[in-house]
This record gives C-alpha cells, structure tokens and sequence, in this order.
C-alpha cells in the first residue's frame, strides 16, 4: 500500500522518487567527496506572496534551480508549505560560502526571507561522535 506524500512542487511521487534514487550518485565534487546538503527555510514577504500568486510555484522552482546551478549546486526537493515557513527547499551546493551566497541572494531581493541550516548525514555524525570520544575534553559550567 503506498502512503500518501505530499505535493512536490517539481512533479509527483514517482518522479520525486526517480529524481531522489538517481541524484544520490550525482552529488559528487570534482575529487569525489559529498557534496554538502542544505535545508533552506523560506518565508514570502508581502511583495513575495504577490509575485508567487502572479507567477505560480513552477516559476519560483525554476528560479531556485537556477540560482542553485549558478553556485555549482543543484536541488534535491522543493516544497511549499503551511506554518512560519512558506517553502522548504533541500539543496546540494558546493560548500558553505555557496549557500551564504545563495541566502544573501535570495533574502536581498526583499521579496523572501531565507533561513539555511547545514545537515549533516549520519557517516557526518558517528565521525564527530568519535572524536568526541578519542580527544574532546569539555567541562559544563559551574564545574
């Protein structure tokens, strides 16, 4: 039985699917190494909601595509979404200078204000777990 997923703004399900199983060997640097991913937290600003009524998702997924390409990145998923956030946006891009650059572009416009949080992958995290436990020596306050 397949659960129900929410609309993805570049297409449905099963594309959203291929798209996802075929960009997982394709997020590669140059020398091999994992291109870093982001989340991006986007909210339209009054002028921002106008421009996405007038101009529809589709244009907004074409724009963030291209800005992404610009930086040597690409992205992952595009969704829009109900709450503090308007858009949610997953995004491979070369490095964290990139993804500066792409919020400063994006929230310059004065038509979005854009949020970016780095994630990091599992593989990310058992390293850093690891070197906690090998050579990080921290104290808490108040001891």
């Amino acid at each position: 039985m397949r659960r129900a997923c929410p609309v993805h703004a570049c297409g449905n399900r099963d594309r959203l699917v291929a798209s996802r199983s075929k960009a997982v060997g394709k997020t590669k640097k140059k020398w091999g190494a994992t291109m870093p991913r982001y989340l991006i937290h986007a909210s339209y600003t009054t002028e921002g909601v106008q421009g996405l009524l007038s101009d529809g998702g589709s244009a907004r997924v074409a724009a963030a595509t291209a800005a992404g390409e610009t930086l040597g990145g690409s992205i992952e998923a595009f969704y829009f979404a109900f709450g503090s956030d308007d858009a949610i946006v997953v995004a491979d891009l070369p490095s964290n200078e990139a993804a500066a650059a792409l919020s400063l572009a994006v929230s310059a416009s004065g038509a979005v204000n854009a949020r970016v949080t780095v994630l990091l992958t599992p593989e990310e995290i058992d390293t850093a777990a690891a070197t906690v436990r090998d050579s990080v020596s921290y104290s808490p306050p108040g001891t």
